[in-house]
């Protein structure tokens, strides 16, 4: 009965925001897909005008050919210039100054500077090792080409970069993370919340709520939003990352799956909880134009959520504040997400804040739904939280729950 109940309620909701979700789903793909060509554009316009010179600094007898070697492994967007010097210490004091990235000591000698480009290294070391093989070659009468084998290399260079990268990502993760749950919550929150309104002062509504229990109406009402936000936000998010991929304007990491897996997951755990809340809300405002004021004062809980995370992850830590509220259901999704990101939560705490978000959403629905049946039942007037609520359980005995 009541599975019947909420799939007629869901079939409802569909048909009746079905036109506006497909013209604001085509208008909001339309709207991203020109802004990544136009952010496409611009990256390729600065990409194409700006190239980053590095100064090679040169003492003693080194290879003439040197030069030449280096500029044909250089990546685009790398340039380099050469400057000599008469002793190692002018050379020296040319990488204190900057004046030079590195500095190439006749043969045989390399001195680093303290930022040396991965690309300008690896070309810088490449070149060294073909000159030297070469010469080699020549000394032993042997014809170059067929003598590489002999002197390739089977060491392996690793840079810092590469780990300092993915700290980066996890940090540019989680930061994203608490963005997307925030503007997530907050849109299809108060599209749910507006949408109560609407019904509160058509009156319709109160004819459903003669044959179905509040919260059985309620819950029809966040799968069928629910459902059609987390359509909406998985389509917004593929043409991201496919335009991404196909235009090679972004790069994917390892933990981009399980990130974007779990932030859906939280989506509908977030929405399930505020959607609740910003439903309620609506329910107090006696039409759509008084609806603005009463959600703006909803709208502080989730701010809250998105300040404090913002600010906590701000602080690069797992602090004890962090970690205590991604168990407060209100702050969780916005902060949970981020922990998963950076590799801080593990799976039992996890599991713990998946569980209390259940029974929140679920205590969340059953109170709310007092709320929202007493919100409505008075549909020309504007009600206070504790009024609607006590109006609702008022109604209990004559119309059902």
């Amino acid at each position: 009965m009541i599975l019947r109940t909420l799939r007629l309620v869901v079939s409802r909701e569909l048909r009746s925001a079905r036109k506006p979700f497909v013209i604001t789903t085509l208008i909001i793909l339309t709207l991203v897909g020109i802004g990544l060509t136009v952010m496409d554009v611009t990256q390729q316009n600065q990409s194409d005008d700006r190239t980053i010179t590095h100064g090679i600094g040169l003492v003693g007898a080194t290879p003439n050919q040197l030069r030449n070697e280096i500029r044909e492994r250089l990546p685009d967007g790398l340039a380099i210039r050469t400057m000599r010097y008469s002793t190692v210490d002018q050379a020296e004091d040319g990488l204190s100054r900057g004046s030079v990235s590195v500095v190439v000591v006749g043969d045989d000698t390399v001195l680093w500077g303290p930022w040396v480009p991965s690309p300008l290294a690896d070309s810088l070391v490449q070149a060294l090792r073909t000159i030297e093989a070469e010469e080699r070659a020549v000394s032993l009468g042997l014809v170059v080409a067929d003598a590489e084998w002999l002197f390739e290399s089977s060491l392996e260079f690793r840079s810092i970069e590469a780990a300092e990268a993915s700290t980066e990502a996890e940090e540019a993760a989680s930061a994203i993370a608490v963005i997307v749950m925030f503007a997530a919550i907050i849109t299809y929150g108060q599209w749910i919340g507006y949408s109560v309104a609407e019904e509160k002062g058509s009156r319709v509504v109160e004819l459903i709520l003669g044959a179905v229990p509040p919260h059985h109406l309620l819950t029809g009402k966040l799968l069928a939003l629910g459902s059609m936000g987390l359509v909406q936000m998985s389509l917004l998010g593929s043409l991201i990352v496919g335009y991404g991929i196909v235009a090679d304007i972004v790069n994917i990491p390892d933990l981009a799956l399980g990130l974007v897996l779990w932030m859906l997951v939280w989506f509908l755990l977030g929405y399930g909880l505020y959607g609740a809340i910003y439903a309620a809300g609506g329910s107090l405002a006696a039409d759509t134009h008084e609806a603005s004021t009463t959600l703006s004062v909803v709208n502080l809980l989730p701010i809250i959520g998105y300040i404090f995370g913002v600010i906590a992850f701000s602080q690069g830590g797992d602090t004890f504040l962090l970690r205590l509220s991604s168990f407060i259901p209100l702050w969780a999704p916005m902060t949970m997400p981020g922990r998963i990101a950076r590799g801080w939560a593990t799976a039992w705490e996890v599991a713990l804040a998946v569980g209390l978000m259940l029974m929140a959403i679920y205590a969340v629905i059953r109170l709310a739904g007092w709320v929202y049946k007493g919100g409505v039942a008075r549909a020309s007037s504007k009600l206070g939280w504790r009024e609607a609520f006590r109006a609702g359980r008022d109604l209990r005995p004559t119309q059902g729950s």
